[in-house]
Formats: C-alpha cells, sequence, structure tokens
C-alpha cells in the first residue's frame, strides 16, 4: 500500500522509517500546490498530513484530502495530525462530521516539553505512540467492505 505524507518544511521526514515498518511504502510531498498534484498522481492508499496552525498551505492540502474522501468510491485512510490545539480548527475546516467520519482520522499529537517545539519533534517523541494508532487505523480501514455503485 503506497502512503503519501504531505508537509511542510520536511516535517514529515521523520515518519518513512516507521511507515516501512508497518508494510507502508512511503512517499513524501510538501503542501500547497504540490500536495494537491501528489495525491492527484499518486492516488495514494493512506494518506497522512502534517497539519500547522495557520499554514495556508495545508489548508490547501487538507481541501484536497476532503475532496478527494467524498468522491473516492473506495475511500483512502486519511489521517489529519496535528497538535492538541488545532484539532478544532480542522475539525471547523472539514465541515460537518457526517462529511468526514471514518474517511479523515484526526490525531492530535500533544505538545513536548514547550509548545514552540515544531511538529517534527514533537513527532519523533511520539512515534512510538503514533504508530500502534496507524497501525490500528489500517487494520480496521482494510476490513471495510469497498462500496460499489
Amino acid at each position: 500500500m503506497q502512503c503519501l505524507v504531505i508537509s511542510h518544511n520536511g516535517d514529515g521526514d521523520q515518519l518513512p522509517a516507521m511507515l516501512i515498518e508497518l508494510g507502508l511504502i512511503p512517499v513524501t510531498s510538501g503542501t500547497g500546490r504540490e500536495g494537491v498534484e501528489a495525491i492527484e498522481h499518486y492516488k495514494p492508499d493512506v494518506m497522512i498530513l502534517l497539519y500547522h496552525s495557520g499554514s495556508s498551505q495545508d489548508v490547501v492540502a487538507l481541501r484536497a484530502i476532503q475532496v478527494l474522501c467524498r468522491q473516492a468510491q473506495s475511500s483512502p485512510l486519511a489521517v489529519v495530525i496535528s497538535d492538541k490545539g488545532q484539532i478544532p480548527v480542522v475539525r471547523n475546516l472539514l465541515g460537518p462530521k457526517k462529511h468526514y467520519a471514518g474517511k479523515v482520522n484526526l490525531l492530535a499529537c500533544p505538545p513536548v516539553g514547550h509548545r514552540t517545539k515544531p511538529l517534527a519533534e514533537q513527532l519523533q517523541v511520539l512515534s512510538g505512540k503514533l504508530k500502534p494508532v496507524l497501525h490500528a487505523l489500517l487494520n480496521q480501514h482494510q476490513r471495510q467492505p469497498v462500496m460499489t455503485a
């Protein structure tokens, strides 16, 4: 299964080793237009967006994931990882829960130490906790029946 990691400033560089351990083939991309093009080009089985506060580029990537999850017959697994304070913002951007429930999973990454630590550092510290959560989501996603028209 192919996994697209969408992040800016190389924050997603911490994830590929863990994703390989989970049996995924990681591909990394920037956010904004680059992320949208990567989603359209790869049509990945799994998408992970590292959402930063206040980044308009991340909002563009989130919208692309939202559109893909609404259109896809067999929806890819989408995971949005952000610090705890941004989860309500992401929920608000996604709109009514009925549109993304079961399609877009939100994972809160609590700040590690001081709040100004970058998301990449937080992920490095929390990758041990993140791996079992992603593993469970993958198992649950693979068991879901494919919807046909």
